[in-house]
């Protein structure tokens, strides 16, 4: 039954929670949020918006992380934060890759942590995060 704008709005534009190209080939996802940015379909967010998508895919890489890695609710804030950024980098599947890291940050052993991080593909990616992230698993500190 159609009470109001969303329940209209769900109803005629159907809910895909994986993205697929509608009917004018534009990439969408949900309920038609436009994924696109071009001349003909330029839709632009406002910095309220992005601050919420931002805040919404931490909560989720968060609850991944606290679903997969059983210890983490163990670390201190800072390290943690470590296991965050990094989940929202490459995903918290492409994180549980960083075995040999994980390991050491479970045990404690926070230096071979961060001479790991710093030893992998990841780090010749994204070059000054992967130090940035490495000093703050080595300090404790946010950096």
């Amino acid at each position: 039954m159609i009470t109001n704008i969303l329940s209209q709005l769900k109803r005629d534009e159907g809910l895909s929670l994986k993205p697929y190209r509608d009917s004018r080939g534009i990439i969408t996802v949900g309920y038609g949020h436009n994924l696109e940015v071009n001349r003909e379909s330029a839709r632009e967010i406002t910095e309220e918006r992005a601050n919420q998508f931002l805040q919404s895919d931490l909560e989720e890489v968060t609850r991944r992380i606290h679903m997969k890695i059983d210890w983490a609710d163990r670390l201190d804030t800072v390290r943690f934060g470590v296991l965050q950024n990094l989940g929202f980098n490459v995903g918290v599947g492409a994180l549980l890759g960083f075995k040999k890291t994980l390991g050491y940050i479970e045990n404690g052993d926070y230096n071979s942590a961060a001479d790991e991080m710093l030893d992998s593909d990841w780090a010749k990616q994204v070059g000054d995060r992967a130090v940035r992230l490495a000093e703050q698993m080595r300090s404790g500190q946010w950096v």
